[in-house]
């Protein structure tokens, strides 16, 4: 367990989460999510996510418990769906998809031990 003055740097990366902002976006324009991993590093843990496209995403925190959530817009994540073992201090990482007739989102949810800081980041396409 990290105590409250490490730093955490979760990093999401995406080697292909294109995500288009505009509403509406058909199957063949989302961003298939393909692999996620998560991998603990000096300071915290990384938390990886492979896509077809480079991602555009929001992220906020919550707390009691600390989570951290992002959302990847116009994605597919039914490759990547359900619970994914954590490392350090992620302690775990839940893949969901919500989508209607305008929107698709694939959204992360990673389970923190404490509150800690992180740097969200997209590599690659």
């Amino acid at each position: 367990m990290l105590k409250a003055s490490s730093l955490l740097r979760d990093r999401f990366l995406g080697a292909s989460l294109a995500l288009l902002v505009s509403a509406g976006a058909s199957a063949a324009e989302l961003n298939t999510l393909k692999a996620l991993s998560v991998k603990p590093t000096a300071t915290g843990s990384e938390v990886i996510v492979s896509g077809d496209r480079s991602p555009a995403f929001t992220v906020f925190r919550l707390n009691s418990p600390d989570r951290l959530v992002v959302d990847v817009t116009s994605a597919d994540a039914s490759g990547i769906k359900g619970h994914h073992e954590g490392q350090g201090p992620v302690t775990a990482v839940v893949a969901a998809q919500y989508s209607d007739d305008k929107a698709s989102v694939a959204r992360l949810l990673l389970a923190l031990d404490d509150a800690s800081d992180y740097d969200v980041t997209s590599r690659g396409n």
